[in-house]
């Protein structure tokens, strides 16, 4: 995966630091003995970081050489696939950032045991433009940029969120699929 990332982005390199596999099964399922790792989709249009919450996350994770890293450009990505069969239920939708403002992100804090995390998550606006593509199959995958330390005018966080899709059909396969989450670092 994380060759995967680095040459579709060119980064200089990439760490990959965390996975979560996405089912209602999971859902149903939890109890003190699962993890993070398994989680049911995500229903509220969100962006897993802020500019506060990336830097944070890289110092959190990369310790001794965070400073260094973070001189430089850094960027997250989510690489998301289908785990096991096609993807009809609770599929995966992307805002276009060229119609989201930043007045559209509201801070969000998420509280762990060990730590707190900040996301942004999205007010509706009828400007935005959603892509998604319908019945992914384990072939495909989807590289999301959930993160960007450059403002330079290049997009930096990427609203998202599984929603219900009105052609779904009715006994379509629960959705289970998997994303990994890395830092680019350039």
């Amino acid at each position: 995966m994380a060759e995967f990332v680095r040459t579709s982005v060119g980064a200089r390199s990439v760490s990959v630091f965390d996975h979560t596999i996405r089912s209602k099964v999971n859902a149903q399922q939890q109890t003190a003995e699962h993890t993070t790792t398994q989680r049911a989709p995500v229903m509220i249009v969100h962006c897993d970081y802020t500019p506060t919450s990336g830097p944070l996350r890289v110092r959190q994770l990369m310790l001794d050489e965070a400073d260094e890293l973070l001189k430089r450009r850094v960027a997250f990505y989510n690489f998301w696939k289908p785990l096991k069969r096609r993807v009809e239920e609770k599929p995966l939708a992307m805002c276009d950032v060229t119609s989201a403002s930043q007045g559209d992100m509201l801070k969000m804090l998420l509280r762990y045991r060990d730590r707190t995390g900040e996301i942004f998550v999205m007010r509706h606006s009828s400007a935005h433009r959603w892509w998604y593509f319908p019945k992914m199959t384990p072939e495909d995958v989807l590289l999301l940029k959930t993160y960007e330390s450059e403002t330079d005018g290049r997009a930096r966080f990427l609203g998202h969120s599984a929603f219900e899709d009105p052609n779904t059909a009715s006994d379509a396969p629960v959705r289970e699929s998997i994303e990994i989450r890395t830092m680019a670092f350039f």
